[in-house]
């Protein structure tokens, strides 16, 4: 059964941007919206990372969980109805592309269990999320939690979405990947047998 939970999971590291998870929800919670929780769940967490987030959630229903085993974290991504994740934020794609989020894994598994992804716009989110169909893509902190606020004050919208991110996640399954690589030799060997045709049909 999903609960009001806001989450963010990953590898317990700066770049992860899990202050502006945090800052987003506090700034949520101070306007009113007390039903929600937020939890961060992540691993390898560098030296006095976790007693800073610590110290920023510190008064708010902020949940930061260590090295969770995978069952754990398969329970949070089942328990929770939103994903959020900036890693990227305020990097210029154009000149360090290397330090943005290449693929999203841990976002594509929380869509896998209906969560509602909120996203930077850059990098390899953006290939994860249809914008405004099965998750939302955001660039400015206003942006992302004008989103959140949406997604929290409209249930309707929120079972939606959550829907359509189940469909989304297919698209990148192990399945469904092999049968795209499957699709793509089967084509280049029927290719290379033709050509070899035509030219041994021009040498007769």
């Amino acid at each position: 059964k999903k609960k009001n939970v806001v989450l963010s999971a990953g590898r317990l590291t700066p770049d992860k941007n899990y202050e502006f998870t945090i800052e987003c929800f506090k700034e949520l919670y101070d306007s009113g919206i007390k039903n929600y929780e937020c939890w961060i769940y992540g691993s390898e967490p560098p030296q006095g990372y976790y007693e800073k987030l610590k110290k920023l959630a510190r008064g708010y229903p902020v949940k930061i969980i260590l090295n969770p085993s995978r069952k754990e974290l398969a329970s949070a991504y089942s328990k929770s109805k939103i994903f959020v994740q900036a890693k990227g934020l305020g990097i210029d794609e154009n000149k360090y592309p290397a330090l943005l989020e290449h693929f999203g894994m841990t976002p594509v598994e929380a869509m896998a269990y209906g969560n509602v992804p909120i996203l930077l716009n850059k990098g390899g989110y953006k290939e994860s999320v249809e914008n405004g169909k099965n998750g939302f893509l955001f660039d400015t902190r206003e942006e992302a939690v004008e989103k959140l606020k949406l997604l929290m004050s409209n249930e309707k919208m929120l079972n939606r979405m959550g829907k359509s991110a189940r469909e989304r996640a297919k698209k990148f399954s192990l399945e469904r990947m092999q049968k795209d690589i499957d699709g793509v030799i089967d084509k280049a060997v029927h290719n290379l047998k033709s050509q070899t045709q035509i030219k041994k049909s021009g040498f007769n």
